[in-house]
């Protein structure tokens, strides 16, 4: 009996050291025929059409099965057998769909959504590619879509503004073809008058205009007038600007053309630039309005020093030559170039710190100091516009405290900054001062059409430019 057993309890072991390894084989055989199965599956999912259907989103899968066809219905058909099987997409109730582009959406799904067929959407989408960057599609790009009963995409268009669009066509050949549209923009010159009873910007929107134009004359006069502060009521403003038309209805606002501005303390006239890109304006000899520099190249609280060649030295405590101005700002203040010009340094230069400095035009180089950090990307060789921020405020190397040491090189030689703010763009020359004053006789006729009440004042003359006179920023004398 103790023999009986112990053969069974023997046998009980083997079978239960087996049992894995039958019931991997099983699951090995399982899924041979699961695999098999899904196999003829597929097979058939491309072979057949029709039959009932639910519709269910892709869950998984490939992420361009996700993109090509967001939802796919499936159904198990017991009818032919049990397999797998494509429907087509519903009947189209909308045979001429159109929408915007919503957040989260594409345009492939915005339109499959809508009932367009998955096939010959993509395959509009690619023909339209190869005229527009899909990865610029913006929130509120509007389509139209044409249809055919089974879903099929047979014309597309997308706009991406109201002066351009895009459109896809199916041909006799099955294939899509695209076109880049540009809606051409009427440009039509307006003369106004602008009485000023307050604010330049409450005298405009008085006057029943956009508050754009606003700051648009703002910029013109920007270097002459400061209408926070000098614009008297009673004065006037003659303007004549560009408004563009689409389809013969108002779009947006162009250029100021001419301006005058008419005042108790004087009057001052700007044209714009006879380049048809040309945004600077001069006055009716062809002067320059604008400055060849920024008044400051940042915002500050107040200018701790200035320009000074026999300065008591903060630091150092001797008296060494202070070669430019310095401004107490906090740190961080954005710095601006002071003109257009090409970098010509950007690091850590001794007692500047990290010093940018900035080649221009008519001999002229400038440089910032004690940055604490530059804007990003800037290096050597880069060009920059007027305005644009080089770095920011800081208190590196030999300082004293958070501030911008500004210095400008004319020829070499370092000058005072402040007596160099007035000096004007040059005034043009030659063949383009003959086509500036064709110009200008015409600009001019339009503004005298204009009717105005205004104090009587004789014009200003703009300041007559100062004539400028090697050196190191090692040199500067503010370390």
């Amino acid at each position: 009996m103790l023999a009986g057993d112990q053969f069974t309890r023997g046998l009980l072991r083997r079978r239960i050291r087996r049992a894995p390894r039958r019931r991997s084989s099983l699951w090995f055989v399982v899924a041979i025929s699961v695999a098999i199965a899904l196999g003829l599956g597929v097979g058939r999912l491309w072979a057949h059409r029709g039959g009932e259907v639910e519709e269910a989103p892709v869950t998984s899968g490939s992420p361009m099965l996700a993109l090509v066809a967001p939802k796919i219905r499936l159904a198990l058909n017991s009818a032919r057998g049990g397999g797998l099987i494509a429907v087509s997409t519903p009947a189209v109730t909308d045979l001429q769909p159109s929408g915007a582009i919503e957040p989260g959406e594409t345009l492939f799904s915005a339109l499959t959504e809508r009932g367009a067929a998955p096939a010959s959407t993509q395959r509009a989408l690619v023909a339209l590619s190869a005229k527009f960057d899909f990865r610029r599609s913006r929130v509120g790009h509007t389509w139209e879509a044409s249809l055919q009963s089974d879903g099929t995409l047979v014309a597309l268009k997308y706009q991406t503004s109201p002066e351009r669009y895009l459109e896809a066509t199916l041909g006799a050949d099955a294939r899509f073809s695209a076109v880049d549209v540009r809606v051409p923009v009427e440009r039509r010159a307006q003369a106004v008058s602008i009485p000023i009873i307050g604010s330049l910007w409450e005298s405009v929107e008085a006057a029943g205009l956009d508050s754009q134009l606003a700051q648009s004359l703002a910029a013109v006069f920007q270097w002459d007038i400061d209408f926070s502060q000098q614009a008297v009521v009673g004065d006037a403003l003659r303007v004549v600007y560009e408004r563009h038309f689409l389809d013969g209805k108002p779009y947006r606002l162009g250029d100021v053309l001419a301006a005058e501005y008419l005042g108790a303390r004087g009057a001052w006239v700007a044209f714009r630039s006879p380049e048809e890109d040309g945004t600077d304006y001069f006055n009716a000899k062809g002067e320059s309005l604008s400055k060849l520099f920024l008044a400051a190249p940042c915002r500050y609280r107040r200018i701790s020093s200035k320009f000074d060649p026999n300065r008591l030295h903060p630091v150092l405590k001797i008296h060494r030559p202070h070669l430019g101005v310095d401004y107490a700002a906090p740190t961080g203040t954005p710095v601006r170039a002071v003109a257009d010009g090409v970098v010509g340094f950007v690091g850590p230069k001794g007692g500047n710190g990290n010093l940018v400095s900035v080649r221009h035009g008519y001999g002229y180089e400038s440089g910032y100091a004690h940055l604490s950090r530059f804007a990003r990307g800037l290096k050597a060789g880069q060009r920059v516009e007027q305005g644009q921020v080089i770095g920011f405020v800081g208190n590196t190397g030999l300082s004293t405290g958070a501030h911008l040491h500004f210095g400008l090189k004319h020829d070499g030689k370092f000058v005072d900054p402040l007596e160099r703010r007035e000096i004007r763009r040059p005034a043009l020359k030659g063949r383009q001062l003959a086509a500036y004053a064709r110009r200008v006789g015409a600009l001019r006729d339009l503004l005298d059409k204009i009717a105005v009440t205004a104090p009587v004042a004789s014009p200003i003359a703009p300041s007559d430019p100062t004539q400028p006179g090697a050196a190191s920023w090692d040199e500067a004398g503010d370390f």
